[in-house]
């Protein structure tokens, strides 16, 4: 996910960690490093929520197979 207009980027799993971090040098500015801490935040929470969301569509997608008889489209 990114914030900032791709200027952080973070990258996660599906298990929810953090596996990547980049950051554009040009925001290396030690007179802003709040502002670069929260795009990173930002990064980070978009990044999980989209492996949350990509995590539940799967778990949605299984019981669509596993479900007889196409009960499965009552839960998707």
């Amino acid at each position: 996910a990114e914030a900032g207009g791709g200027m952080v980027t973070v990258t996660c799993n599906g298990a929810r960690a953090i596996t990547n971090v980049k950051v554009n040098p040009d925001l290396l500015d030690p007179e802003d490093a709040e502002g670069l801490e929260d795009l990173i935040v930002v990064a980070t929470n978009r990044a999980l929520e989209q492996a949350a969301a990509y995590e539940q569509e799967q778990a949605g997608s299984m019981m669509n197979n596993i479900l007889p008889g196409g009960l499965g489209g009552l839960l998707g």
